[in-house]
């Protein structure tokens, strides 16, 4: 089972350390968008800055894949279930593989990853960047329609 309620705080984690991590780094640089990157099947989302404005594809951002934090759980459930369990919000959602297809895990990954960080005390982390208007905050799924950008 994937437990996204128990992973949630190591998302948390990860945006927030790398937010910080980049800005130690890169102090002067004009950022107009953080976008997560995420691969659910294979367990990995990577946090991605971008120096031009609107650019809506993370492979494309400036720095692309800053950092990276693995979930091989996530991996090993899709590899070796016909059902995926999902807890979320204390709740299981069972999604069949066969049935449901990929783009069913993508929504309810990219709808989480969402809602996670729109969170306010993760989005007032974004002001230590050194932002050019308009900034933007958005998630993308790998090979998935599941993609947004907004502006902040």
């Amino acid at each position: 089972m994937i437990n996204l309620d128990k992973d949630k705080v190591l998302i948390e984690r990860f945006w927030t350390d790398s937010i910080k991590k980049f800005n130690m780094l890169n102090p002067d640089v004009n950022v107009y968008t953080v976008g997560l990157y995420c691969c659910r099947w294979a367990g990995w989302m990577t946090i991605n800055f971008d120096t031009n404005p609107n650019s809506e594809n993370c492979p494309d951002f400036t720095y692309v894949a800053f950092e990276s934090l693995d979930f091989e759980h996530w991996q090993d459930d899709y590899d070796n279930n016909e059902t995926l369990e999902i807890l979320l919000n204390g709740n299981i959602q069972k999604i069949n593989l066969e049935e449901d297809e990929d783009e069913r895990i993508n929504e309810v990954v990219f709808t989480y990853l969402k809602t996670i960080v729109k969170e306010p005390h993760l989005l007032t982390v974004t002001n230590i960047l050194k932002k050019k208007e308009p900034f933007r905050v958005g998630i993308q799924m790998l090979d998935s329609s599941e993609s947004e950008f907004w502006t902040l």
